[in-house]
């Protein structure tokens, strides 16, 4: 497992390595646009006297990358626990579900978020009771 596990971070580093040089090769952070936190974060490695380099960067990006998913998949783990605790609410949830999507549909799309206000309040409640 230890072996799979390290085959598999160094492929997320060589994806983050490739998206850093492509960055540095396009340019798009020499200060033109409002740019993101990779843009940033170059430019600081750029500046004279600056001790970010590339392994940092890489680095950052990996824990911006692991700590979505940890937040992800444990406000997902709080909110099937709450639900099975109250099935009554989880029942109005499948109900909300079905009415937007159609029966037999599970994919929901981004664009389906706004009409599924009471999935969103259970989010909010799961993140209220159990912070990341």
């Amino acid at each position: 497992v230890n072996r799979e596990l390290m085959g598999y971070g160094n492929k997320l580093n060589e994806f983050f390595k490739g998206i850093i040089e492509k960055r540095i090769r396009s340019d798009s952070c020499e200060g033109r646009g409002n740019g993101d936190v990779l843009d940033t974060l170059i430019r600081i490695m750029k500046e004279d006297g600056s001790e970010l380099g590339h392994e940092d960067i890489m680095h950052l990006l990996m824990d911006f990358f692991t700590a979505g998913t940890d937040t992800t998949s444990s406000t997902l783990e709080w909110a099937m626990t709450e639900l099975l605790h109250n099935p009554e609410k989880m029942a109005k949830a499948q109900a909300e579900l079905e009415q937007v999507l159609g029966k037999g549909t599970t994919l929901v799309q981004e664009s389906d978020i706004s009409k599924l206000p009471y999935l969103q309040a259970i989010v909010k409640e799961t993140l209220r009771m159990h912070p990341p």
